[in-house]
């Protein structure tokens, strides 16, 4: 009662002055939902066979998040396995869906709240994208495989489709939102759905998987119900379409150098009184295990 009476700067000044403290909760929270839910009897996401996982510490918070890369054993695979197979496995693991507000008030809360997406400066790292991670995402009434189109004309043709529906719902509250189905929307912008549907499949250069989204949902991150519930915080779960977007993630994420800190060690360049520089560290890295 004493913590929920707190406002948010109070909360976060009590965070930012304990800080081997907060880093030691936020792993011991992951470890235990990662090790006795994740790993454990309950398999939210099947049986897994490999994992691997780095731990990150975000420039501007500090905060922890971790990336994992997930070997699920039986998995179907795209363009190995049917199409079917495949949805049918992602929409057994992964939703978009915003809880129903009267039947479990304390789930919408938590999926209102950490799973809608907020652009941030890490959004706009790729020059000319709004957002480098997509958001907000494209309604569908189902999971959809979109293949790689390497047709720009095409694709260009299905995201002036797509931009129109997209421009509509963005500025909308979430409460007129709430009030609209995919064909109603359809039908204010003047798109077929046949002509929104067939966008939805060749929208994309490479192979990417459409989550199934209501109208209201467009800003929601794909999660995992039990891992969420329990682990009360952002996550972003996505099936992997190709070897080549394992490697990718593997070379992108788990072996990203940690340079944040050495940079911000290297630009302080104290001086002197007969002006030579006496502080100009060459590197410094901070590892954080079992302090």
């Amino acid at each position: 009662e004493e913590i929920d009476a707190m406002d948010f700067t109070t909360k976060a000044n009590i965070l930012k002055r304990h800080p081997v403290l907060v880093a030691r909760q936020i792993d011991y929270i992951f470890q235990t939902v990662w090790n006795k839910c994740v790993m454990g009897g309950l398999h939210p996401l099947g049986q897994i066979l490999n994992f691997d996982q780095r731990g990150e510490y975000q420039k501007a918070s500090g905060v922890r998040h971790v990336h994992i890369p997930i070997h699920i054993e039986g998995a179907p695979k795209i363009d190995e396995d049917k199409d079917e197979d495949v949805i049918q496995f992602i929409n057994k693991h992964i939703t978009t869906k915003i809880p129903n507000k009267d039947e479990y008030p304390e789930f919408h809360k938590l999926v209102s709240k950490v799973q809608s997406h907020s652009c941030t400066q890490t959004c706009k790292k790729q020059k000319g994208v709004l957002c480098r991670f997509g958001a907000p995402w494209p309604p569908s009434e189902k999971t959809t495989i979109c293949r790689g189109n390497l047709e720009k004309e095409s694709r260009d043709k299905a995201k002036i489709i797509l931009n129109k529906v997209l421009s509509l719902l963005k500025n909308m509250d979430i409460e007129t939102l709430g009030q609209h189905t995919i064909d109603s929307v359809l039908e204010i912008v003047g798109v077929t759905r046949d002509s929104y549907e067939e966008a939805l499949l060749y929208y994309q250069k490479k192979t990417t998987i459409t989550y199934r989204r209501a109208p209201n949902e467009i800003n929601i991150s794909p999660y995992n119900t039990p891992i969420l519930a329990l682990l009360q915080a952002n996550m972003n779960i996505q099936y992997v379409t190709s070897v080549y977007a394992v490697l990718a993630y593997l070379t992108s994420y788990l072996c990203k150098p940690e340079h944040s800190m050495s940079e911000l060690m290297n630009k302080p360049q104290a001086k002197r009184s007969d002006g030579e520089c006496w502080l100009r560290p060459h590197k410094l890295t901070l590892i954080f295990n079992d302090v």
